[in-house]
């Protein structure tokens, strides 16, 4: 087993991984909080979930742990936020547990649940 510092030099596995766009923006994107919400559009009030995609603290494997998930509760009924949590150098104790509490203060939160709702209807 590689140290997660090894296997991050690991050029051959970055290089076949960077021909695979999806994978590639996975593995370029900023090293900072995000939540990406997957919404059910039909106006009503639906449970969340927030899915924190796994990729061993390198990168946030979104295309392969996220979206399918989220698509997924989408359909059954199920609002879905994909959490880009900090990784690499940033990903010391306890960054990525407060990217998390965070994301659960802002979706319980009812003036961010008002702007979400203000964003479906003018993306209409």
């Amino acid at each position: 087993m590689l140290a997660c510092d090894e296997w991050m030099k690991d050029t051959e596995w970055m290089a076949e991984m960077l021909k695979d766009e999806n994978k590639a923006r996975d593995f370029h994107h900023p090293n900072e909080y995000e939540l990406v919400p997957y919404l059910v559009d039909d106006g009503k009030k639906h449970p969340f979930a927030i899915i924190c995609p796994g990729g061993a603290y390198g990168m946030v494997c979104s295309y392969v742990e996220g979206e399918p998930f989220a698509e997924k509760l989408n359909s059954m009924g199920i609002h879905a936020f994909v959490l880009y949590y900090h990784v690499r150098e940033k990903a010391l104790y306890p960054a990525p547990q407060e990217d998390l509490a965070r994301a659960v203060r802002q979706e319980q939160d009812p003036v961010h649940q008002q702007l979400a709702h203000c964003q479906r209807l003018h993306q209409r």
